[in-house]
C-alpha cells in the first residue's frame, strides 16, 4: 500500500492528492487511502457481493414459502381426486385378503397422489435453484407437511389418528416431506447425466472434426 507524502511544489502536490482519492483497495479491512487520514472503509466490491449475497437468499426464502404453499393446495387437491378412485376387479384376487387389499390400495393411492402433486414441485425447484434445487424442494415441502398435519394434534384429533394406525401416518409424513426433493434429485440427476453425454460427445468428436 502506498504511503501519500506532502509535497509543496504546486500542481505536483495536486496530482498526488488526486491519486491519492482515486485510490481503491480490494481487501475487505484495509483502508483505502492513508491520504488525509482517511477511515478504514469496504471496498466496493465487497459491498456488491454482500448485497447479492443477502438479494439471493431473500429469494430463495420467498421461493420456498411459494412453493409451499403450492404444495400445500396440490396435495390437497390430488389426495382427494385420487381417493375417489375405486379399486379393479382384479385387485383383490393379488392380496390374501380383502383386509390387505384394501390397505394397499390406499397406500396406492396416496403414493401416487404425492407423487403427482410433488412432480411440478421439483421441476419449479430445478427450474429456480438448479444445484440446490432439493435442497428448495425439502424446505418446501417440509413447511407444507408441518402445515398439513397441524390439524392432526388437536387433542380431539390425534388419539383417533394415532390409534387408528401409526405407522401408515408416520409413513404417509414420510412420503409428503420426501416426494418433492425425490423428484428434484431426480430431474437434476437426469440433467447432469445429459450435460455430461453431450460433453463427451463433443470430446469424442473433436479428434475427427479436423480430418
Amino acid at each position: 500500500m502506498r504511503t501519500c507524502y506532502d509535497l509543496t511544489i504546486g500542481s505536483s502536490d495536486l496530482g498526488v492528492q488526486l491519486r491519492c482519492a482515486k485510490e481503491k483497495v480490494d481487501d475487505f479491512d484495509k483502508s483505502a487511502s492513508i491520504c488525509d487520514n482517511a477511515p478504514p472503509r469496504r471496498s466496493t466490491s465487497s459491498l456488491e457481493d454482500v448485497n447479492v449475497t443477502v438479494t439471493a437468499r431473500i429469494r430463495f426464502t420467498l421461493a420456498a414459502l411459494a412453493l409451499a404453499v403450492g404444495y400445500f393446495y396440490l396435495l390437497i387437491y390430488m389426495i382427494g381426486w385420487m381417493s375417489a378412485h375405486h379399486w379393479p376387479s382384479w385387485w383383490y384376487d393379488v392380496f390374501s385378503s380383502r383386509h390387505v387389499g384394501a390397505v394397499m390400495w390406499l397406500v396406492t393411492l396416496h403414493t401416487a397422489a404425492v407423487l403427482l402433486a410433488a412432480l411440478p414441485i421439483g421441476i419449479a425447484a430445478v427450474i429456480i435453484a438448479r444445484e440446490k434445487a432439493v435442497l428448495l424442494a425439502l424446505i418446501a415441502a417440509s413447511l407444507a407437511t408441518a402445515a398439513a398435519i397441524a390439524p392432526s394434534f388437536v387433542p380431539t384429533i390425534w388419539p383417533t389418528v394415532w390409534s387408528s394406525h401409526p405407522v401408515f401416518f408416520v409413513t404417509d409424513q414420510i412420503k409428503l416431506v420426501l416426494g418433492a426433493p425425490f423428484v428434484a434429485w431426480v430431474l437434476g440427476a437426469a440433467s447432469s447425466n445429459n450435460r455430461f453425454e453431450r460433453s463427451r460427445g463433443i470430446t469424442f468428436a473433436e479428434p475427427w472434426s479436423g480430418r
